[in-house]
C-alpha cells in the first residue's frame, strides 16, 4: 500500500515538473528585458545628469547613489540563459 501511494506521488511530480520548470523559465523571459530597460534608463540618466551640471560632483562623490548599469545587463543576459534553458529541459521532459 504505501509503494503505491509513492509511485502515485512520482507519477503526479512527474507531470507537474515540466510545467513547474516552463513557468519559471517563462517569468525569467518575461523579466529580462526589464533588466535591460532599467539598464539603459540608469545610463542615460547618468549621462544626463553629467551633462546638465556645472561641476562633476555628482560623478566624483557618487552622491545621489546609482545602481550601476552593467550587473543589470549581467543579470538580463542570465535570466535569458536560465529562462531558455528552463523552457527547453521542461519541453524535453
Amino acid at each position: 500500500m504505501v509503494a503505491t501511494d509513492c509511485f502515485i506521488m512520482i507519477g503526479i511530480g512527474g507531470f507537474l515538473l515540466p510545467i513547474i520548470m516552463i513557468g519559471i523559465g517563462g517569468f525569467l523571459l518575461l523579466i529580462a528585458p526589464v533588466f535591460f530597460v532599467w539598464a539603459r534608463r540608469q545610463e542615460s540618466g547618468l549621462d544626463r545628469g553629467l551633462m546638465h551640471r556645472r561641476d562633476l560632483r555628482e560623478y566624483i562623490t557618487r552622491w545621489p547613489p546609482r545602481i550601476d548599469p552593467l550587473p543589470l545587463h549581467v543579470g538580463g543576459w542570465l535570466c535569458i540563459a536560465l529562462g531558455v534553458g528552463l523552457v527547453a529541459l521542461g519541453g524535453a521532459l
